[in-house]
C-alpha cells in the first residue's frame, strides 16, 4: 500500500549523495512511497531528526543558562500531556466508530 509522498519543507538546490541503508528499512520505505518518493521520504526523516537535535541543543542551552526545571513542575507537565493524549485517543476512537 503506497502512502502519499511526503513533501520536504525546503525548496532549494538538490545534490545527489550515496548512502547505505539496511535492506529491511529501505524496502519498507519503498513499500510506503511506491516507485517514486524515496528521496523525499528520507529527506523528511532527516529534517525531523535535525529539528529534534536542534530542539535538544536549545533545551540544553536554556538549562545551562537558567537551570533545570524543578521535578515537581516536570511531573505536572507530564500529567497535562498524559491527559491530553488520553483525550485525543478517546476522540480518535469515537471518530473511527462514526
Amino acid at each position: 500500500m503506497a502512502m502519499e509522498k511526503p513533501r520536504s519543507r525546503r525548496s532549494h538546490e538538490v545534490r545527489k549523495y550515496t548512502v547505505s541503508l539496511p535492506k529491511d528499512i529501505a524496502e519498507e520505505i519503498r513499500e510506503r512511497v511506491g516507485p517514486t518518493g524515496f528521496s523525499a521520504y528520507v529527506t523528511r526523516a532527516l529534517e525531523e531528526l535535525l529539528e529534534r537535535e536542534r530542539l535538544a541543543e536549545l533545551a540544553a542551552a536554556f538549562d545551562a543558562k537558567y537551570g533545570s526545571a524543578p521535578d515537581e513542575e516536570i511531573s505536572e507537565a507530564e500529567e497535562v500531556f498524559r491527559k491530553a493524549r488520553e483525550k485525543w485517543a478517546r476522540r480518535r476512537a469515537t471518530n473511527e466508530k462514526s
